[in-house]
């Protein structure tokens, strides 16, 4: 539901207007995005949205950027210390697939291409990208814990560090992007993923 539509229009301010073009970016995705639609959604005028932003792609770079942060405050969350969800959690496994699944499962394509939109929309741009930066550093602290917790109980290979490992599993799951761009994709997801539970199970204990 747009702002207008929902009869509590916000002030108008540059996140008030992220905010709009992010749920607009969800649903039509960069060919659907217009700035009418945006202008609409938000009770003013075209003009009006160049006071805050300097072109279209300024707002939808920038709200790439805000996507990308939402997506890293929602898995941050999703870990808090005080989430129950977390803390009943027994099998450390089970939290690993909650985090893998949330990042490449499903309708993840939009995901992933907001990762790489906003990794792109840092080249010249020094403020978004320290807020990318952020983001990225949000989901690899959370992987961290996850990681860490499995090695105190014994269930992940304590040699292994949580850094790297954090670091080859967001790889992982980045990497689905190559096949979204290539035409004609060879193999299948199926085989994919046994490729990638080989990989994680070489870091179990109970596997070795």
């Amino acid at each position: 539901m747009s702002v207008a539509e929902s009869g509590d229009r916000l002030p108008l301010t540059r996140d008030s207007i992220l905010s709009e073009a992010v749920e607009i970016l969800r649903t039509h995705g960069i060919a659907g995005f217009r700035l009418k639609d945006l202008a609409a959604n938000m009770g003013v005028t075209i003009p009006t949205l160049y006071r805050y932003f300097e072109d279209r792609e300024d707002i939808v770079t920038s709200a790439y950027v805000r996507a990308l942060q939402l997506q890293a405050d929602e898995v941050e969350e999703l870990l808090a210390d005080d989430n129950p969800a977390f803390a009943s959690i027994v099998d450390i496994y089970d939290l690993f697939a909650v985090i893998f699944n949330f990042t490449v499962e499903g309708d993840m394509r939009e995901h992933r291409l907001v990762r790489l939109r906003a990794m792109a929309a840092t080249a010249h741009d020094e403020h978004l990208r320290s807020q990318v930066a952020e983001s990225f550093a949000k989901m690899d602290a959370a992987v961290i814990k996850v990681i860490e917790r499995g090695q105190r109980e014994g269930v992940i290979d304590p040699t292994a560090d949580p850094s790297s490992l954090s670091l080859l599993l967001r790889s992982i799951a980045l990497g689905l992007s190559l096949r979204d761009f290539d035409k004609d994709p060879s193999g299948n997801l199926s085989q994919y993923w046994l490729t990638v539970a080989r990989v994680f199970n070489s870091f179990r204990i109970d596997q070795n």
